[in-house]
C-alpha cells in the first residue's frame, strides 16, 4: 500500500496518482493527518480502496478518544475546531475516485471467472467536516464477469462469471460532516455485467439418449452505495442541491444459451433410435440494490439531499438475462425399425431481475426490481 502521512496537518492541492494499467490490481492508499486535513482543488486517483484519516489511530470500527490532545497545528495557528482538539477537514474543489476505470474483468473460459469487486473510499474523521463545493468522490465499479463457450460430445455445462459488486463510498464522522456551495457529488461505484454462456450439445451414439447441454448466464454485480455513520454530531445541508447521493447501477444478469444434440438414427431392429439431447437454461439474475438507508433522517439538519441512481438513472435493480433453449432432436427410425425417438426436453428459465430495496431518509423504498429476462425455447 502506499501511504501519505503527517505528523500535523496535511494539505493535498495538486495530484496523487495512486492509478495502474486496466486490469493490472493497484495498491492502496491511505492520506493520514494528524490534525487537520484538507483536501483543496485536488484529483486523488487510485487503483485500490483509498482511505482518509486526520487521526491516525481511528478505524471504522469505532472512533475512540484521542491519544493526546492537539495543542496547535499549521505551524502554531490555534484551529477552527478547537472544540475536537484541532481535529477538523476540507474538502472542496477535490475529485477522489478511479478515474472511469473498472475493477478488473473475469476472463473467458471454462468457468468463466467472476468481475473483481470495485474498490471502496472510505473518510474516518474525528470533528467537523465542511465539504464547501464542486467535489466529487466517486467509488470504482466492478469488472464484468467472464463469457464462456463450450461444446462437448459429452454432458456439457457453461457457467458464465458474475460481475463483480460496486465499490462503497463510507464517512465515518464524529463531528458535524457539512456540506455547503453546489455540487458536491457522492457515488458508489456500479456493478459488473453478468458474462454470457453458451453449451452446445454434439453427437454421441452411445446410449439411449444424448447428452444433455446446460448454460447458466453469469450473475450481475451488486450497486456500491454511499454510507454515512455518525457516531456524534450530524449532516448539515445549507440549501438544496448542497449534496448529491448517487447510489452505481446494478449490473444486468448475463445470456444464456443452450443446443442440445440431436439424437442418432435407428441403426437396425436391435438398435433403435436415439432421443435428443435436453437443454437446461438459466439467464443470469440481475444485480440487487441491497437493503440501506444512506442517512437517517435523525442525523440530518437543514435541506434534503438529492438521491438518486448514477447519472440521474433510476434506483432500479438489475435486469435479468435472456435465456434461449433448442432441445436435440430425437433420431429418425428405419425401414425396419420404424419408430422415431422423443426430443429432448427443454427447462429454459429466463434470470429473474434484481431486488432494489434501498430506503430513503424516513423508510420508503425509493426503487423498483428489475426486469426478468426473457425466455425462448426453440424447435429445429
Amino acid at each position: 500500500s502506499m501511504t501519505v502521512q503527517g505528523d500535523t496537518a496535511v494539505t493535498v492541492g495538486g495530484t496523487i496518482d495512486n492509478g495502474c494499467a486496466v486490469g493490472v490490481e493497484g495498491r492502496d492508499l491511505s492520506i493520514e493527518a494528524n490534525g487537520e486535513l484538507t483536501l483543496e482543488d485536488a484529483t486523488i486517483v487510485s487503483a485500490g480502496d483509498i482511505t482518509f484519516k486526520n487521526d491516525p489511530s481511528l478505524t471504522a470500527d469505532g472512533i475512540a478518544p484521542p491519544a493526546s490532545a492537539i495543542e496547535s497545528v499549521s505551524g502554531g495557528k490555534e484551529p477552527e475546531r478547537a472544540g475536537h482538539g484541532g481535529y477538523w477537514t476540507l474538502i472542496s474543489g477535490t475529485t477522489v475516485g478511479y478515474a472511469g476505470t473498472a475493477a478488473r474483468d473475469g476472463l473467458d473460459g471454462s468457468p468463466a471467472e467472476a468481475g473483481e469487486d470495485g474498490h471502496s473510499i472510505t473518510f474516518i474523521l474525528r470533528g467537523d467536516t465542511d465539504v464547501t463545493g464542486n467535489t466529487l468522490v466517486w467509488a470504482q465499479d466492478g469488472g464484468n464477469g467472464g463469457d464462456t463457450e463450450v461444446s462437448s460430445a459429452g454432458e456439457v455445462t457453461a457457467m458464465a462469471g458474475s460481475g463483480g459488486s460496486g465499490g462503497r463510498v463510507e464517512f465515518v464522522q464524529t463531528g458535524v460532516l457539512s456540506f455547503t456551495g453546489a455540487d458536491n457529488v457522492i457515488r458508489g461505484g456500479s456493478g459488473g455485467m453478468g458474462g454470457s454462456a453458451t453449451a452446445m450439445g454434439l453427437p454421441n451414439s452411445q446410449g439411449a439418449k444424448a447428452p444433455t447441454a446446460q448454460a447458466t448466464g453469469g450473475a450481475g454485480g451488486m450497486s456500491g452505495i454511499p454510507v454515512f455513520t455518525i457516531r456524534s454530531g450530524e449532516i448539515t445541508l445549507a440549501q438544496t442541491g448542497s449534496l448529491t447521493l448517487e447510489l452505481g447501477l446494478p449490473g444486468d444478469g448475463g445470456d444464456a444459451a443452450a443446443t442440445g444434440a440431436a439424437g442418432r438414427d435407428a441403426e437396425s431392429n436391435a438398435v433403435p433410435a436415439q432421443e435428443g439431447g435436453d437443454v437446461v437454461v438459466a439467464g443470469g439474475a440481475g444485480g440487487n440494490i441491497p437493503s440501506s438507508r444512506p442517512i437517517n433522517r435523525d442525523d440530518l439538519l437543514g435541506s434534503d439531499p438529492v438521491i438518486r441512481g448514477a447519472g440521474g438513472a433510476p434506483l432500479d435493480g438489475g435486469d435479468g438475462g435472456k435465456a434461449t433453449g433448442t432441445a436435440g432432436n430425437g433420431g429418425n427410425g428405419i425401414q425396419s425399425n420404424k419408430a422415431g425417438a422423443n426430443g429432448g426436453d427443454l427447462d429454459v428459465q429466463g434470470g429473474g431481475g434484481g431486488s432494489s430495496q434501498l430506503n430513503g431518509l424516513d423508510g420508503e423504498l425509493l426503487g423498483t426490481g428489475g426486469a426478468g429476462g426473457l425466455a425462448l425455447s426453440l424447435i429445429h
